[in-house]
């Protein structure tokens, strides 16, 4: 257990919500990393609501709607120590598998029916069309799916809208297209990580337009954990090995460090507390959180020791003056520049996504609204 403390707030763009600036992940309740037990998932929501987080993320997609539904039930059991005002609630439409997807109006009324049912809830805090770079037609996007969402938002049934992907040219043509004052928040993920900053390129737009940002993710979709990434991460070799170098130079710095403290006689509790400084799971949350133009990061914990030691090092980050330790800074300078080189800010296209990335880009290019 680790003790209470005071989580960052954040103002999440247009919604005007006060949120904290980590966020629950819901994917895991839904065993998308692996099988969770129901009490496991209660315990890691409650652990979130009691430490202050008061924004949490699932959807339809997630475990083919278990997300949804084992969230609904933790909330519902939850409901006398957490009311439903004291957190926002976000959910998708859209995606439904991997190989699954709907933006059609029909499919997103009934698809907002069948949600709030499972999270047994009358009301979404914010609905995120989900993964717009695969949809068929992209025009459908801004044609139908948002102005079917905007529908729901005029009834008080969904209070915010936006959308969600990785390709933030896509995002970023997508809501050009509709409207940006029209959008209220937007979820990407591995747009600002160790070895991706590319949220960067986007973030004054997105500011101009008070556009709420929430970023997914802090390890890459686990190559940047000890124990690697789940075997549907689809990251090319050469990522892979970048992150395992990275590790590896990162134990190097934990075994001298260990050596010296052995040499100088501290006792077991140092030897601890620098091995845990070199973990670089911790190094890649510390650096997504601390940029503060991302109003949250989504975290999706499998286990309450993994929200305890996120929990134990933003306590550190906060005692630090809400700044990185100059060690920090160093660390994750030399692995940009000497370990993650050849793989900085480049990322990786997924299958079924090429045709709305071009086009994204090419009408940028045609419209002269970005350099050649």
């Amino acid at each position: 257990m680790v003790s209470k403390f005071s989580i960052p707030r954040r103002i999440l763009g247009k919604t005007g919500y006060k949120i904290s600036s980590i966020s629950l992940g819901c994917a895991p309740i839904g065993s998308v990393y692996g099988k969770m037990e129901l009490n496991e998932g209660l315990n890691i929501v409650r652990e979130a609501l009691s430490h202050g987080i008061n924004i949490m993320d699932t959807s339809p997609f997630y475990g083919e709607t278990r997300s949804e539904k084992n969230l609904g039930i933790i909330l519902n059991k939850l409901k006398d120590e957490f009311p439903r005002n004291e957190y926002y609630l976000c959910t998708k439409i859209g995606r439904y598998r991997d190989d699954y997807f709907d933006f059609s109006p029909k499919k997103i009324k009934t698809s907002i029916e069948e949600s709030l049912n499972r999270l047994q809830t009358d009301y979404i805090d914010i609905m995120h069309a989900h993964d717009v770079e695969y949809s068929e037609n992209i025009q459908q996007i801004w044609n139908e799916t948002l102005p079917t969402l905007e529908e729901y938002k005029a009834k008080g049934i969904i209070k915010n809208i936006g959308i969600s992907g990785r390709p933030l040219s896509v995002l970023d043509y997508v809501m050009k297209q509709y409207g940006y004052d029209k959008i209220d928040t937007i979820i990407t993920y591995n747009k600002y990580i160790l070895f991706d900053t590319r949220l960067l390129n986007f973030i004054q737009r997105f500011k101009k337009y008070n556009i709420g940002i929430i970023h997914g993710g802090t390890t890459g979709l686990g190559l940047l954990t000890l124990q690697g990434p789940p075997s549907w991460n689809t990251a090319p070799k050469p990522f892979i090995q970048a992150c395992n170098n990275a590790i590896q130079y990162l134990q190097s710095l934990q075994s001298l460090q260990s050596k010296n403290n052995n040499n100088n006689n501290n006792n077991n509790i140092d030897n601890i507390i620098d091995n845990n400084k070199y973990n670089i799971a911790r190094l890649a949350f510390l650096f997504t959180h601390n940029l503060q133009d991302i109003h949250t990061t989504l975290i999706g914990w499998t286990n309450t020791q993994q929200f305890y030691s996120n929990i134990q090092w933003l306590s550190q980050y906060i005692d630090n003056n809400y700044q990185l330790t100059e060690e920090d800074q160093t660390m994750i300078q030399y692995l940009q520049n000497n370990i993650f080189h050849d793989v900085m800010n480049i990322g990786w296209i997924e299958e079924g996504s090429e045709k709305n990335i071009i086009e994204s880009l090419t009408k940028y290019w045609r419209q002269k609204h970005m350099p050649v």
